[in-house]
């Protein structure tokens, strides 16, 4: 259980979402986010075994089903960011096609 909350803390993280964010989904304040983003870094890095097995189905989930965010959730992150960061993030989810744009005819 501790080593995929790591996990997807890490994986969160990585898609853009805050500490804040990431904490409030698991009941838990930004200092502990911090220590399970580390964990998971470190156990990633070092190949630890142990992790990678007990990590291994969620991580060939999340390949086999990324998750895509929404037209709305991008008009949303702009309007919500208050940071030259926060939009260097949302640039970054852009480039990567995080984001599910619809065409407007």
């Amino acid at each position: 259980y501790v080593n995929k909350r790591s996990f997807l803390m890490l994986k969160l993280h990585h898609d853009g979402y805050n500490l804040r964010q990431i904490g409030e989904l698991f009941g838990l304040n930004h200092a502990t986010v911090i220590h399970n983003i580390k964990r998971a870094e470190w156990f990633l890095k070092t190949n630890e075994r142990i992790y990678l097995e007990d990590t291994r189905e969620l991580r060939l989930e999340l390949m086999e089903h990324p998750v895509n965010r929404n037209v709305n959730d991008l008009i949303t992150e702009v309007i919500d960011c208050k940071s030259l960061r926060g939009l260097e993030q949302i640039q970054i989810r852009i480039l990567k096609n995080q984001y599910k744009l619809k065409c407007i005819e």
